[in-house]
């Protein structure tokens, strides 16, 4: 016997959602260095982009007295996975097919 459209919509809905709330948590050193001082540094320079004002915080920052890091070099990144080392539109780039010696059949011949 079929189950009823509404059992089905009941069971699916259920399945989504989590009835658990989680505390927030606390907001950083840097959180609250931003939030201090990103609205005056963006009145004193209006026009700016968000990503410079941004790039302004991380260098303010790195010498705040109150980062923890204050005085050390940042940290190497790694490279992402699957990343290549050249750049495309190099010599190397080219697919092995391209340049050989062979000669493709032509309709024509």
């Amino acid at each position: 016997m079929p189950k009823a459209a509404s059992d089905s919509k009941k069971a699916s809905s259920a399945k989504g959602k989590k009835d658990t709330k989680k505390d927030k948590r606390a907001p950083t050193a840097y959180n609250l260095f931003v939030k201090a001082n990103l609205q005056p540094w963006r009145a004193a320079n209006a026009g700016k982009t968000p990503g410079e004002a941004m790039a302004h915080m991380a260098a303010l920052w790195r010498e705040h007295p109150d980062n923890p890091n204050r005085g050390k070099e940042p940290k190497a990144r790694k490279p992402k996975a699957g990343a290549k080392k050249t750049k495309r539109g190099k010599e190397n780039d080219a697919p092995a097919d391209i340049g050989s010696d062979e000669t493709i059949p032509n309709s024509d011949d």
